[in-house]
């Protein structure tokens, strides 16, 4: 059986995900409840387009507010059929942020 959504969440998206697709936002209420500061503070410019450097702890969201975008924008692709089947999306992160655990393993 496939994961599904449950439906008629009691928690409201917050208005900081207004910009996502009800199932984006159902799908992150569900999970994460609200935002963390760094998600609110980087959403905007990643959705316009722009470079986008988000400084902050680890563990506070900094990747998915980068990839939510991204999942969005392919959600509303496949919804409306326009979804390719070529790689869309593309992230890079610093390798040196896995050497210690690549380390560990040797």
């Amino acid at each position: 059986m496939s994961p599904t959504l449950q439906t008629g969440v009691d928690r409201a998206a917050p208005a900081s995900l207004d910009w996502a697709h009800p199932i984006t936002q159902e799908w992150f209420v569900q999970r994460f409840g609200t935002p963390t500061e760094p998600q609110m503070e980087g959403w905007p410019s990643i959705q316009a387009g722009q470079t986008t450097l988000i400084s902050a702890p680890t563990g506070s969201g900094k990747t998915l507010a980068a990839f939510l975008v991204c999942i969005d924008r392919l959600l509303r692709k496949a919804i409306a059929g326009t979804l390719s089947t070529h790689t869309e999306v593309v992230y890079i992160w610093e390798l040196y942020t896995l050497l210690p655990e690549l380390t560990y393993l040797e």
